[in-house]
């Protein structure tokens, strides 16, 4: 299984992605592979009964975001607003600028296509995928020796 984490933009492997190998569960790593990378922060948490993604990406509105799945990924990507050049001009110190933003991960069978669902809120973008029943973590149960 393949997590490493390579960057477009610098063409090498994410030096820190072997601690996220070890310390991630083992079905959190299968069922949601990465492809790809962005300097977005991104939370993988995983429930009985779905994955939720949290990507960190302030300052944008919903209508900036393309999210869909194709050919098994669930893409996630931004457009830049067309003016963002036009004030390039305009500025006397620029410590942050906005960039695109293009992600996927590898949906294994375990997740429900059909049920995926997003959330942009105080600029964080959430992703809920919901589990299919067959891999849903049964609930504890005692058992009553005889």
């Amino acid at each position: 299984m393949k997590l490493a984490t390579v960057s477009r933009n610098q063409n090498r492997i994410d030096p820190f992605q072997h601690l996220v190998n070890e310390l991630m569960p083992r079905t959190t790593r299968t069922a949601i592979k990465p492809v790809g990378s962005s300097r977005a922060a991104i939370n993988i948490l995983e429930y009985d009964d779905r994955f939720e993604l949290k990507i960190a990406i302030p300052g944008f509105a919903k209508d900036n975001f393309e999210i869909r799945v194709e050919e098994d990924h669930l893409k996630v990507g931004f457009k830049l607003p067309e003016d963002n050049t036009a004030q390039v001009k305009n500025f006397v110190r620029r410590e942050f600028t906005y960039e695109s933003f293009d992600r996927s991960w590898e949906l294994t069978d375990d997740i429900d296509q059909e049920s995926i669902q997003a959330n942009y809120e105080g600029g964080i973008l959430q992703l809920t995928l919901g589990k299919k029943e067959a891999a849903k973590k049964p609930a504890p149960k005692a058992i009553e020796i005889l």
